[in-house]
């Protein structure tokens, strides 16, 4: 390994959403600040990645607006590159009154993250691949990576929100409880472009 170990960070976007709401009671944290915490004295080699979905269609215009809003922040943030992965609409029953009606499910974001991961395998662009999330989803792709590359993988996310298997899969799991994201990374208030 390199004197200087070369790091890329992905962020699944919708996971570390749901956990930072969970646990910190906020969702309002920089990216940027916190790539550069995990990342420490090592070599960002490319900019962060972000990934997530557009506003779903269904919601309220202020709620869309808002997320807009917060989309455009994280698309010109310097040092973060925004990733957007589709919403499909699918039909949903519900149990207890037994009507159908139609919500929104992500789609393809999962494959955007462990295909970016994986192409920076095969491109020999990093030593260390950090990955912000605690979805099981990703146990397979860690496992490849870390089975079939020089390359090591770390998970960071929330205690409650890792799955056993892809702590398993990483070789070194960052637990985001103690390092007090919520002041260090705590992003300001977005303000509405005139």
């Amino acid at each position: 390994m390199p004197s200087i170990e070369r790091v890329i960070v992905f962020i699944d976007g919708g996971n570390f959403y749901h956990a930072c709401k969970e646990n910190l009671g906020t969702k309002k944290i920089d990216f940027s600040k916190l790539a550069k915490l995990l990342i420490g004295k090592r070599k960002r080699i490319r900019n962060s990645q972000y990934y997530t979905v557009p506003p779903r269609s269904n919601m309220s215009s202020e709620t869309i607006q808002d997320q807009q809003r917060f989309l455009d922040w994280v698309n010109h943030l310097p040092d973060v590159d925004l990733r957007l992965g589709k919403l499909k609409k699918k039909d949903v029953k519900c149990f207890k009154c037994r009507q159908t009606f139609q919500d929104f499910t992500e789609k393809k974001v999962d494959v955007m993250i462990a295909s970016d991961m994986l192409e920076a395998c095969y491109k020999n662009q990093a030593d260390t691949l950090i990955l912000v999330s605690g979805d099981n989803d990703f146990t397979y792709v860690v496992d490849k990576i870390t089975s079939g590359f020089k390359i090591k993988v770390e998970v960071s996310c929330f205690k409650n929100s890792l799955s056993r298997e892809l702590g398993r899969s990483a070789n070194k799991v960052i637990f985001l409880d103690n390092l007090g994201i919520d002041k260090k990374c705590a992003r300001p208030p977005l303000v509405v472009n005139p």
